[in-house]
């Protein structure tokens, strides 16, 4: 499941220049709020390294468990671009978008701040996106496409090339100009987890995802 759920993040994340253009910036909010949210309640794929990272510090997910969990992200992550290419390669007739992603090769973050700036943002935006799934009742219906659409406006504002989440990232982002891959993983990996496993501090009797399956 965990490989299905960041396969589909994985392919689906280079539309998301086409869903912008024909919906608007809340058609992405919308569709990454529904992943998240589906992956978590259909038999436990987490669709993110942030949480089991978390439930692996709290104790409540056993290494070997960790383990297959980011091996399955990361094969799903190996497998996007080449499967999104070939929908590409058979939908020239469908969107004038497939075709221009097909043949473009250039992969250039564009920052309009520094990279430390960047890291920061990512930092930051690890911190609230977790805590606002904590958000009890209704209220969490509402908090969570605020949060997600109040950060993607700043950083499309400020910061420019903004990761969401570190699956996102690394679909789009991974051996882009001008970042090297460890500087990748520390500003759209370990940033967001630091900021998450601030937020598990800061509010430590709660926990995002803690699946029967995935709890020994």
């Amino acid at each position: 499941m965990e490989l299905l759920c960041t396969l589909n993040t994985a392919i689906g994340v280079y539309e998301n220049s086409i869903m912008i253009k024909a919906y608007g910036l809340w058609a992405i909010v919308y569709i990454i709020v529904s992943v998240i949210l589906t992956s978590k309640y259909n038999r436990g794929a987490f669709g993110s390294p942030l949480p089991p990272f978390e439930a692996f510090f709290k104790k409540n997910l056993s290494s070997v468990k960790l383990g297959l969990v980011l091996l399955a992200e990361v094969i799903a992550l190996s497998l996007g671009y080449p499967i999104a290419r070939t929908i590409w390669a058979n939908t020239f007739w469908l969107l004038d978008e497939h075709q221009t992603s097909y043949n473009s090769s250039n992969c250039e973050l564009a920052y309009k701040a520094p990279i430390f700036y960047a890291m920061i943002y990512e930092m930051v935006n690890g911190f609230l996106m977790r805590t606002a799934f904590l958000i009890p009742g209704k209220l969490k219906a509402v908090a969570i496409p605020v949060v997600f659409m109040s950060s993607l406006t700043f950083a499309g504002k400020y910061i420019g090339s903004p990761g969401i989440t570190p699956i996102l990232a690394a679909s789009r982002f991974l051996g882009c100009q001008p970042l090297s891959p460890v500087l990748f993983f520390i500003i759209y990996w370990i940033a967001p987890l630091a900021g998450w496993m601030m937020s598990s501090k800061v509010f430590p009797g709660a926990e995002v995802q803690k699946s029967k399956e995935k709890t020994n």
